[in-house]
């Protein structure tokens, strides 16, 4: 089975530009911002919380946070689509 691992890496809750930094990192590659937020944004284990960034000095960014029973039972069901 494919494990997120990205994830493992992050706070339980993180920004769009965190999680892109992450992958940035992991890949050693730059990626565009707006693709990746716009790919990003359909995934539906991402959920996007009521809550924003605190303790910024500029405007503060969306949180969002991981689930693994979204992201686990996508995985299945694309897995049984796909044999």
């Amino acid at each position: 089975m494919s494990k997120p691992i990205v994830f493992e890496l992050l706070a339980d809750k993180f920004t769009i530009k965190d999680l892109q930094e992450a992958y940035e990192a992991i890949l050693g590659v730059e990626i565009d911002n707006r693709n990746f937020r716009r790919k990003l944004i359909t995934k539906k284990y991402i959920i996007a919380l009521d809550e924003k960034q605190t303790g910024v000095s500029k405007k503060p960014s969306q949180l969002y946070m991981f689930s693994k029973d979204v992201y686990q039972k996508i995985y299945k069901e694309s897995y049984l689509i796909n044999i």
